[in-house]
C-alpha cells in the first residue's frame, strides 16, 4: 500500500511540475482556471518564466523525493537527515494550501465567482487536502 501511495504521489507531482514547465516555456493553455482572478480585473497576478521555472523545479524535486523513499529505486537525491522534516513538510504546505490565505485562495476565500475560484473549489482544493492526507499517511 505504501508503494502505491509513493507512486500516486510522484504521478501527481511529475504531472504538476510538467504543467508548469509547459506554461514556463510561455503556453498559455489552462491559465484562465490555475491563476486567481479579481472580478473586475483578468488576473491578479501575472506568473512569468522565473516564477513557473522555479515552481517546475520543486514539483520536480518533491516526486523525485517520493520516489526515492518507494522500494523502487536506491538513489538519494535528499539525505536521510532531512527526509522527515521534508516528509512532514510537504503534507502541511498543501494543507495550508487548501485552507487558503482568506482572499483568493482555499476553503475561506472571499472572491468566490471567478472561474479560477470554481476550479479551486472543484479541483486545486480537493487534490491539495488528497495530497496532504496521502502524505500524512506515509509518514504515520
Amino acid at each position: 500500500m505504501l508503494l502505491f501511495i509513493h507512486l500516486l504521489l510522484f504521478l501527481i507531482f511529475s504531472i504538476l511540475a510538467l504543467l508548469h514547465f509547459y506554461w514556463m516555456l510561455g503556453y498559455q493553455g489552462g491559465l484562465d482556471k490555475v491563476v486567481p482572478t479579481h472580478p473586475e480585473r483578468e488576473t491578479s497576478i501575472q506568473p512569468g518564466f522565473l516564477a513557473c521555472a522555479i515552481v517546475a523545479l520543486a514539483l520536480s524535486f518533491i516526486a523525485l523525493f517520493y520516489l526515492q523513499n518507494s522500494s523502487l529505486t536506491t538513489f538519494r537525491i535528499i539525505p536521510k537527515s532531512l527526509s522527515l522534516v521534508i516528509g512532514w513538510g510537504i503534507p502541511i504546505v498543501f494543507f495550508l494550501r487548501a485552507i487558503g490565505e482568506f482572499n483568493y485562495v482555499g476553503l475561506f476565500k472571499k472572491i468566490k465567482g471567478t472561474s479560477f475560484a470554481k476550479a479551486d473549489n472543484q479541483v486545486f482544493i480537493p487534490l491539495c487536502c488528497l495530497i496532504g492526507t496521502l502524505g500524512v499517511l506515509i509518514m504515520i
